[in-house]
């Protein structure tokens, strides 16, 4: 009866490694082609049938040495690394620190039906454009705008961005989180071409921090500032 079950297990792993090249219907042909699955190799055929009769132990101790020197062909590779996540998540800022201490509320502002940003009424509070990126987020800008003045609350605080100067250090916070920054440059454009002409709004570009407020000549007919003051800053490394 064994002898009939080995002879059977026998023409069984014949069959099967033979019909490994064999194309199926609608393949291409050819020796592998159209297969479904990796080709059957010797290294992984079927395994041998153990002789009842030999040793188990010898036989425990061979299938343990070949395990150990033969790679298994059907082992998937190591996932390659991709960059390193940041330790600390992103974060939404409550709250603007410029220097010498100056500090401002941050709150999520819109956009108007015109499309121009919702910035809040009081100078004394920061709009945080919700389009933008949030504090330590791997690209694109923090866009953060507020009148320079008010006939009802009068100076704002970002009318302290007159005075920042290439190299000054900016903060974003909020609870127990802080992110700090390095001004890099600044401008003054036309406010009719702030959306057109710069590139304050762009997310596809690394991570910084845009300040933006009001410039220029103000006009009484229109009751506005002709131009507006753009001020930039990158994230301080390990800031």
């Amino acid at each position: 009866m064994r002898a009939v079950l080995l002879v059977a297990y026998a023409a069984t792993a014949g069959a099967l490694l033979a019909g490994a090249s064999s194309p199926v219907p609608g393949g291409s042909g050819g020796s592998g082609a159209g297969v479904l699955g990796r080709p059957v190799s010797a290294a992984s055929a079927l395994p041998p049938v153990v002789d009842p009769a030999a040793d188990p132990a010898a036989a425990a101790g061979a299938a343990a040495g070949a395990d150990q020197g033969a790679a298994d062909p059907g082992a998937v590779p190591p996932a390659a690394l991709g960059r390193a996540v940041p330790a600390d998540p992103p974060f939404r800022p409550s709250l603007l620190v410029l220097p010498g201490g100056v500090r401002a509320p941050v709150v999520d502002v819109g956009l108007h039906p015109d499309g121009s940003l919702a910035i809040p009424d009081d100078p004394a509070t920061v709009g945080r454009w919700d389009g933008g990126a949030l504090a330590g987020d791997a690209f694109g800008g923090v866009v953060l705008a507020g009148h320079v003045d008010s006939a009802r609350y009068g100076l704002g605080v970002m009318a302290r961005l007159k005075a920042l100067r290439t190299g000054d250090g900016v903060e974003l916070r909020a609870a127990d989180r802080v992110l700090r920054y390095r001004v890099t440059a600044r401008r003054s454009v036309p406010q009719a071409e702030l959306g057109g002409a710069t590139d304050a709004f762009r997310q596809d570009v690394a991570p910084r921090l845009v300040l933006i407020t009001c410039g220029g000549a103000f006009d009484p007919a229109r009751h506005r500032y002709q131009d507006n003051l753009l001020v930039y800053a990158d994230p301080v490394p390990g800031g």
